[in-house]
């Protein structure tokens, strides 16, 4: 039990029981405790059912002064006043706790006040088991542009008016230390913490609604309690002082800490701290310089930290991402690394792809530092369904819309396409607010596949293809207006985007090429941005979250091959070669091939191959990344394309993965390529199956003499 550090009673000597303690924590509140003390001087409840318990902490600015000529105008209430000298109101509440009388309390701050039938309303509902909450009501200072109960504690309480609730379905119990009663022993089984400013009510909060599990019972309306709540612009959680950023870290640790010892409660419990990620967040706009160190706070924090509320609290990119984590999809991943390579916070609108993809739940590690909300669409994934489509786009409009109402517009927006409908609500968004930046990237060609072949499916009658075809005629884009999905989705991306991604040079000089044929204008537009952007590379420390189990058998070359297997790509060249060496130089060597359909691979490896060929289904992307520092050799494979597309325009995503591994990269390029141009540690050609038998001698000689000088 909390003992006073002093105890002075401006009227009463005496202390006897009383059902309500009513605790005014006050510092330096002499010009605002007036209105506070007159509300409680006009409470309906009898005045001998409750007490006034004022904390003064800090110096004495004339508040008992205050409190005295109260006392005077109003003999029928009782009225005690405790002092601390620690300027905390933390403290001071601590102190009142201790201190209280009543069977029951309630906190009051010196600058708000309650309706006349506030003390009554809740001690109705109040039991041994129950905490009872009214409704606030904000009011004064930077809030009068707001209505009045239009606070997020209000409406999940009106939410909840029908009766008692957990504390489960009804967090944001735990976010506001006022508004609440009671009873004094539950209080008393927790304290508020001195060492913080800001966000003490809510680690108390926290804490005794997670230990007790309370009934929480929600007055009704009807009853106009109310607790009016003064918000200053010099309020602790408006401050300009650091410590707020410290405290907010605390509160979310506090937090993992009681998740920890009560995982029934965690979901509450994870809401509380994705609020409190939030207000970080709200910081980080308001002092943009304090990024870098909040970041690096997060990443060294040891609970898992809320990025998305984070994220979702000041991001000002939009990134429209068809596939995304947690599907596998090779898409996904690279937008997830295209999203850790810009480091800035971002929105994500996607579709669920659950009846095309499966999911891999720890590929969300490479995204998150960065994503705030994700705005999945339900539905069939489809590549050219247009319907489908179609409803991926308004369905995602409207989400991204009703966002956008809550927090303005974004400043940019990103789509990603192979998946064509990313582009398309692109321009929907284009054209409803051309004044974002929008960036348009191609993963590869769309209208022409890898074969050479022209990709075609006819868009039928449609509203958006409507909408977007008339804005592009009152822009006075002139443009041979072409059905073929592919064709269009192109088409409007150079039409209205801002900026276009490729990967590769070659890929920019093939596509810019074929539209030139087809639409002149569209490619000269002399604002259009191009960015030739590579794949990105992971930092180094994703290729150690995950360890794989998968074996290597010592005193071999071990080469690792991560992939699909296409018609125009594979490793035929490899194992070609394989079949020219001898027996004894291929024991020396062992080829390991990670791709979708292991069955199918493993059928067209020639028998002999067994002991030099292992054929093993995909592992989950962290596991590739792990296990690829591992290999001796990794082997990445161009498309064979020049042949029908006269330029090779594809870039190998892995390529990208292997720079981060630390392992030997061998090439097997087509002349002219890209690949062909970027740094690797052996190139040979496409279908020089020579060369490659003869750098897989080499191999073999290297390990035999490396084995030779083994200690035995």
């Amino acid at each position: 039990m909390i003992r006073p550090t002093r105890h002075n009673t401006p009227r009463r000597a005496s202390i006897k029981t009383t059902e309500v303690s009513v605790i005014v924590a006050t510092y330096r509140g002499a010009s605002r405790i007036g209105r506070t003390l007159e509300s409680l001087a006009e409470q309906s409840l009898s005045p001998d059912k409750f007490e006034i318990i004022i904390v003064a902490n800090g110096p004495n600015d004339g508040t008992r002064d205050v409190l005295q000529t109260f006392c005077r105008a109003h003999p029928q209430l009782t009225v005690r006043w405790l002092e601390t000298p620690h300027a905390s109101a933390a403290s001071a509440r601590n102190l009142g706790v201790g201190a209280a009388a009543g069977t029951y309390a309630t906190f009051l701050d010196d600058d708000d006040w309650i309706s006349p039938t506030f003390l009554e309303s809740l001690l109705d509902l109040a039991g041994p088991g129950h905490v009872v909450l009214a409704p606030f009501r904000d009011f004064g200072g930077v809030e009068t542009s707001r209505l009045p109960f239009d606070n997020y504690i209000t409406k999940s309480i009106y939410q909840n008016a029908s009766g008692a609730v957990s504390f489960r379905a009804l967090p944001s119990a735990a976010s506001a230390n006022s508004g609440k009663l009671a009873p004094v022993a539950m209080l008393r089984t927790a304290r508020f913490d001195p060492e913080l400013r800001s966000g003490e009510d809510v680690a108390f909060w926290s804490e005794i609604l997670a230990f007790h599990r309370p009934r929480l019972m929600t007055v009704s309306p009807e009853t106009r309690a109310v607790y009016n709540r003064h918000v200053r612009e010099e309020s602790v959680s408006r401050t300009d002082d650091p410590q707020f950023v410290h405290d907010r870290f605390a509160v979310i640790e506090r937090l993992h800490q009681l998740s920890a010892r009560y995982p029934e409660m965690a979901a509450p419990l994870g809401a509380l701290a994705r609020s409190q990620a939030i207000h970080l967040g709200h910081w980080i706009t308001k002092h943009p310089e304090s990024e870098p160190e909040i970041r690096d706070i997060a990443r060294r924090s040891t609970p898992p930290f809320p990025y998305s509320a984070l994220n979702g609290s000041y991001a000002r990119r939009l990134v429209i991402a068809y596939a995304f984590s947690p599907f596998v999809d090779t898409s996904a991943t690279v937008v997830s690394r295209r999203l850790h390579e810009w480091r800035v916070p971002v929105d994500v609108v996607t579709q669920d792809m659950k009846n095309v993809r499966s999911t891999d739940a720890d590929s969300t590690v490479l995204s998150e530092e960065w994503v705030g909300a994700v705005m999945r669409v339900p539905g069939a994934a489809t590549f050219t369904h247009w319907k489908n489509i179609e409803k991926f786009c308004v369905d995602g409009l409207e989400r991204v819309e009703t966002r956008e109402r809550n927090r303005g517009t974004y400043d940019s927006v990103y789509s990603r396409a192979m998946w064509p409908a990313a582009h398309v609500l692109g321009a929907l968004l284009k054209l409803r607010h051309p004044e974002v930046h929008w960036i348009a990237e191609f993963s590869d060609p769309l209208l022409v596949d890898s074969s050479g072949k022209l990709r075609e499916s006819e868009i039928p009658e449609s509203a958006v293809f409507d909408e977007i075809e008339m804005a592009l005629r009152a822009q006075g884009l002139e443009r041979r207006v072409n059905r073929n999905l592919w064709e269009w989705v192109e088409d409007i991306a150079y039409a209205l985007a801002d900026e276009i991604v490729y990967t590769n040079e070659n890929q920019q000089t093939y596509m810019e090429g074929l539209l030139s044929e087809r639409s002149p204008s569209l490619a000269e537009r002399p604002d259009r941005k191009t960015t030739i952007a590579r794949h990105p590379t992971l930092p180094r420390h994703f290729y150690e979250i995950q360890q794989s189990s998968y074996a290597l058998q010592p005193g071999r070359v071990h080469i690792g091959y991560f992939g699909v297997f296409y018609p125009s790509r594979g490793v035929g060249d490899l194992t070609s070669a394989l079949l020219q060496l001898p027996e004894s130089v291929r024991r020396k060597i062992c080829l390991h091939i990670f791709t979708n359909d292991q069955d199918a691979v493993a059928l067209g490896i020639d028998e002999t191959l067994r002991r030099s060929v292992e054929v093993n289904p995909y592992v989950s992307y962290l596991e590739f990344l792990e296990l690829s520092t591992h290999f001796d050799w990794l082997l990445v494979a161009d498309a064979r394309a020049a042949a029908h597309h006269g330029i090779n325009p594809y870039l190998p995503s892995k390529y990208s993965d292997y720079v981060g591994s630390g392992s030997k990269i061998w090439a097997l390029v087509e002349p002219g390529s890209s690949l062909s141009r970027l740094d690797v540690d052996m190139r040979s050609s496409l279908g020089d199956v020579e060369a490659a038998a003869q750098f897989l001698r080499r191999l073999a000689g290297e390990s035999q003499r490396q084995g030779a000088a083994q200690p035995a």
